[in-house]
């Protein structure tokens, strides 16, 4: 009778395996999640930089266009155009103008980015030469969500050079 109640004790083996196993996936799953997260944010950070990047290469071309092809927009306020899609109807942009400087936002991408430029005009000494400053600031994000956007990506580009 002795054989009909024998205890097997293999049987807690294959349940100790199988949740060192799944522990083993899971630690391993984790470890790649945790990764691919931080891939994913760094990818968005980078499309975000080049967005921002692009509209301020984007306000800075507007504004020496515009330099060299009316100089007088920049020495006392005007308007000017640019990134217009449709080239028969391209949207007016004001100037403004304090001192010998000039200010100008441009929406871009159907309002989707932004670029804030500055234009500066200064006489260099006594030579009665002058030179331009001109400093274009662009954003990831439209005109309107600058200073209350937690998402915002601002890139700088400038140029000074000889009149």
């Amino acid at each position: 009778m002795d054989i009909l109640f024998k205890k097997n004790t293999k049987g807690g083996f294959v349940v100790l395996f199988t949740v060192l196993l799944t522990s083993i996936i899971l630690a391993i799953v984790v470890g790649a999640s945790g990764i691919a997260y931080k891939e994913v944010v760094l990818a968005s950070a980078a499309k975000d930089s080049s967005v921002a990047f692009f509209a301020a290469d984007t306000g800075l071309e507007c504004a020496l266009h515009w330099d060299v092809l009316q100089t007088s927009v920049f020495d006392g306020g005007g308007i000017i155009m640019c990134d217009s899609n449709d080239a028969d109807s391209p949207i007016p942009i004001s100037v403004s103008y304090i001192g010998k400087v000039s200010n100008f936002q441009l929406s871009l991408d159907n309002n989707q980015t932004c670029a804030s430029v500055t234009v500066e005009k200064e006489v260099i000494g006594d030579s009665g030469n002058s030179e331009t400053h001109i400093t274009s600031l662009g954003y990831n994000v439209p005109c309107t969500e600058i200073g209350t956007s937690n998402r915002v990506v601002e890139r700088a580009v400038g140029v000074i050079y000889e009149n």
